[in-house]
């Protein structure tokens, strides 16, 4: 049985609509449920669905059995069941396990063994002879005999394919440990231990341990990987680094780099590399050094020197690289023997820091270029490049209206082409380059971001701002800029402020348009300021509201945001 209903489309008028619900609604009364039917043939098996997720990791395993010696039963490191026990009161060293609540003899004895003997008079610290160690008995041939702990039956062929003296045979498992020390009042938790890292055919070790690690030695400690020449590595992670040493620390790799480096930055920052020795330093602000250092190119030829040679030109590939966080306040500083700057580097930011990695050159004797008078010089990170498939119309307030009171139509002016770069995220390079590759109708205006706020990045932030540059790029036919638009705030008399869209025509049209903000025009003219230059040369400035009185006072102090 088919269900048919009306579509209501739209345009249907009151009637039209009334009728079709009522069909719709017999319908739904009409179509009938039945009575049920046979059940179908089973379907075909579905295709497997995905894996599930792993579930969480299950809860710590016991502990391995601990063994005991003494006169008596163990009453102390909390015995748990099969632990074991060896009587010292017996003559052979029998041994006990721990049963649920009691402990009973295994019917072996350490000094009674097919395998084992015991041997007095061992030398021990001190020069010590007094006490007795247990090994294999000599009708086994020691030399040729291992002893083998593991967790399954083993073969013959396989057992201890490397001839090692003591093995330790585990299942494929990371949870429990191959190898655990323990004492009588240690922590029973979390003893020292050996894990395999992975499961599988890698034979990788993780030492645990919740204490320390100390590794002491009367001559060299070497680390290294035997697999270093292949590409191995030696690795050393922790939270700090220390390296203490009366004589010299060597950091040798010969034909591979040396790395230092760290994994994480704080605020306010801490050293994460500490280096002191008699000649040369590094901490947390500066690398220094105490006699006349010299950092040179693999083929001797200086990339950089403290006492470099006078009237010396080299030309070479390499250099230096340097990599700083954003935050940093410079890159690099040379400094005159005034001690102010003659020439530094701002690295990649917002514009307190130097959003546009700006290098600075004549900055000595403490003035804005000092007394060298030198210029700055502005590093362009890159082209931004700003594509548009077309270009919008709209209606404007021509800029000598910005002011009036009110607003009307008659005011308004129709712009048929402007290109939208109002949004400041646009901004972050020095150069923009807008390009349609599709006709344009007319010249065009661009729309350009502004704003009253004291800190507007990356354009300004508070007294420091940035000078940009912009480009239209017209693929098809010869369009220019016509003009700019942008936001003014207008305050009227009441104290509310009313946002317009102002625009400017350019004395003529241009193939490109300087651009600077301020965010306050000076210091008795608190309002903000465009100032503009196109490339025939003509130039002009434009206020961005007028919240503000123009006096002789000092301007108001702005609060910084956050």
């Amino acid at each position: 049985m088919h269900f048919n209903n009306k579509y209501i489309n739209q345009g249907d008028s009151q009637s039209e609509i009334k009728d079709k619900v009522n069909y719709n609604f017999n319908q739904i009364l009409s179509f009938a449920i039945g009575h049920e039917g046979l059940i179908g043939p089973k379907g075909a098996t579905g295709i497997p669905g995905p894996s599930g997720k792993i579930g969480t990791t299950g809860n710590t395993g016991d502990r391995a059995s601990d063994w005991y010696r003494g006169i008596t039963f163990p009453t102390t490191g909390n015995p748990q069941e099969f632990d074991l026990w060896v009587n010292d009161s017996s003559d052979l060293a029998d041994i006990y396990e721990r049963g649920i609540s009691s402990w009973s003899y295994t019917g072996l004895s350490l000094f009674n063994s097919n395998y084992f003997g015991v041997y007095s008079g061992i030398v021990g610290p001190l020069g010590l002879t007094n006490k007795s160690a247990v090994g294999f008995k000599s009708t086994y041939t020691p030399d040729q005999t291992s002893l083998v702990i593991s967790d399954t039956y083993f073969s013959s062929l396989e057992v201890n394919p490397n001839n090692s003296k003591l093995l330790i045979s585990t299942l494929d498992q990371i949870d429990t440990p191959i190898f655990s020390f323990s004492k009588s009042n240690g922590n029973s938790i979390n003893p020292p231990s050996f894990y395999w890292k992975n499961t599988g055919t890698l034979s990788d070790l993780i030492f645990k341990s919740s204490g320390k690690l100390s590794i002491n030695t009367l001559l060299d400690l070497e680390l290294s990987s035997y697999e270093a020449s292949g590409g191995g590595n030696v690795q050393i992670n922790g939270s700090s680094f220390n390296a203490n040493t009366l004589g010299d620390i060597n950091i040798i790799s010969p034909g591979y780099d040396v790395k230092f480096k760290t994994s994480s930055f704080s605020s306010p920052p801490v050293s994460p590399i500490l280096i002191s020795s008699l000649n040369i330093g590094i901490d947390t602000f500066k690398l220094y050094t105490k006699t006349l250092t010299e950092i040179s190119h693999y083929s001797g030829l200086y990339i950089l020197s403290s006492n470099p040679t006078p009237g010396s030109l080299f030309n070479y590939f390499g250099g230096i690289s340097i990599n700083s966080d954003s935050t940093t306040s410079r890159v690099f500083d040379f400094t005159g023997m005034d001690g102010h700057s003659v020439l530094y580097g701002l690295p990649s930011g917002s514009v307190t820091s130097g959003n546009h990695k700006q290098i600075v050159f004549g900055a000595s004797g403490g003035g804005p270029t000092g007394s060298t008078g030198a210029p700055y010089s502005y590093h362009v990170k890159r082209l931004n490049n700003i594509s548009f498939s077309s270009v919008i119309a709209g209606f404007f307030i021509p800029y000598s209206k910005r002011n009036n009171t009110k607003i009307t139509l008659a005011d308004l002016v129709g712009v048929s082409a402007y290109l939208d770069v109002s949004n400041v995220s646009l901004w972050n390079s020095n150069m923009l380059v807008l390009t349609t590759p599709n006709a344009i109708s007319d010249d065009a205006y661009i729309f350009i971001p502004s704003s009253t706020s004291p800190s507007f990045e990356p354009l300004f932030y508070s007294g420091e701002g940035n000078e940009y540059r912009v480009y239209l790029n017209s693929m098809i036919g010869a369009r220019k800029i016509k003009g700019i638009a942008y936001t003014y705030v207008y305050e009227d008399t009441s104290g509310s402020l009313i946002s317009r869209i102002v625009y400017i025509n350019f004395p003529s049209t241009c193939s490109y348009v300087d651009l600077f903000w301020a965010y306050r025009g000076s210091s008795t003219n608190p309002n903000g300021r465009i100032f503009w230059k196109t490339c025939s040369g003509s130039s002009g400035i434009l206020e961005t509201t007028n919240q503000f009185t123009i006096s002789a006072n000092t301007a108001p102090t702005f609060p910084l945001s956050s």
